[in-house]
């Protein structure tokens, strides 16, 4: 549907079964395609944004915060889902952040739970029932021993978290330092961004992705500003 369809079925759609979600799904559409308000030429192109997250990644790589990612170059998206702007870039989300997962400590090891407040920690079940994308912590915490015992990690606030068992599909951002147990994956980005609303956009499709400066066919989406 093109948006001269769009304002010329308006009412006929808003009042159509599942007529809002529609509305809503169309002004999602434009938005990763960057049509759903004018492009300022003055905008920074994408490319400059991806050179300070690469020297962001070196930085958290040097750090130890992040693990060596399996492809250190990035790897070039080959087939673009869309046509975008021209100063917007695909990217994927690997080459932009680190995405990890989770874990649980032993469950009948009393000290690795808290009886308390302690390490927030979350499952799946936590984020479904969430008010808001700003996450800080579940229906459990886990000890310092307990993180240390098992394969969470203590995630930096601002990361994403993607629900990857039942229920799939859930997104949040981390509010403060926390953990998740294994159904989720992390990323955690290395550039930490002020524009949530930039971040919402990029977790609703979890396959954008980043192209290499050597890779000049260069993808692109909603630039992760």
């Amino acid at each position: 549907m093109t948006p001269r369809d769009f304002i010329a079925n308006f009412d006929t759609i808003a009042e159509a079964p599942n007529g809002i979600a529609r509305l809503r799904e169309f002004v999602l559409q434009l938005a990763v395609r960057g049509r759903l308000v004018p492009q300022a030429p003055e905008d920074e192109p994408a490319r400059f944004l991806l050179r300070r997250l690469k020297e962001g990644k070196k930085r958290f790589l040097a750090d130890e915060i992040i693990a060596k990612p399996r492809h250190p170059c990035g790897m070039c998206v080959t087939q673009e889902s869309f046509e975008v702007p021209a100063t917007w870039t695909w990217i994927r989300l690997g080459d932009v952040g680190a995405i990890v997962g989770g874990g649980t400590p032993k469950s009948g090891e009393r000290s690795y739970w808290a009886d308390g407040s302690d390490i927030p920690w979350l499952t799946p079940a936590d984020i479904r029932s969430q008010g808001s994308r700003y996450i800080s912590c579940g229906n459990r915490d886990i000890t310092s021993e307990g993180l240390k015992r098992s394969s969470a990690q203590l995630l930096p606030a601002g990361s994403v978290l993607f629900s990857s068992r039942a229920p799939i599909g859930h997104v949040g951002i981390a509010a403060n330092p926390l953990s998740t147990n294994q159904g989720f994956a992390r990323t955690e980005f290395v550039l930490r961004s002020s524009e949530a609303a930039a971040v919402e956009t990029v977790n609703e499709r979890p396959d954008i992705a980043l192209d290499d400066e050597t890779c000049d066919a260069g993808a692109a989406a909603p630039c992760v500003e």
